[in-house]
Order: C-alpha cells, then structure tokens, then sequence
C-alpha cells in the first residue's frame, strides 16, 4: 500500500509514480510538460512534486491528479536537442 506525504493542502504518494532517466532532459521543458499533464491544484499551486535523484526525475503526482504518468511522446519532447 503505498503511504501518502501531506504538503501545505495537497497530498502527494510518498512512492515515485514515475522514474525518468534525467541524462538527456532538459529541466525546464520537464518541468513544463508536468505542468501541462497536471495543472495547477485548486489552491493554485502545482499538483506535482519533482525529486532530482542520481541523474533521475521522481515524478510525485497529488492524490487529486487524475494522469499519473507522462508519455514516452511527452517525455522526448523534453529532451535536449544536439546539433
């Protein structure tokens, strides 16, 4: 069962429901993709929380969220491009 971690008003799953390798990612597009899939809670703030862990994103949705996951699509758009 996974256990809940209450921030301010919202409440997250204290388990990642994703993991996404963070080698290739630019952060800022991440960041807009999260808030794209999960938009802003009814308090306005992000239904989200982003850990950083040894080059990979946990990805923490609010219990009210009603996506848990990106997409393998969402996820490249936010890759870096090398030229």
């Amino acid at each position: 069962m996974l256990k809940i971690l209450q921030m301010s008003s919202s409440a997250y799953w204290t388990e990642p429901s994703q993991t996404i390798p963070g080698h290739s990612l630019d952060p800022h597009k991440l960041m807009n993709q999260l808030e794209k899939r999960y938009g802003p809670s009814a308090e306005g703030q992000d239904n989200f929380r982003v850990e950083l862990r040894r080059n990979s994103y946990n990805i923490y949705p609010s219990q009210t969220a009603k996506e848990h996951k990106l997409s393998q699509e969402e996820i490249r758009a936010c890759e870096v491009r090398r030229i």
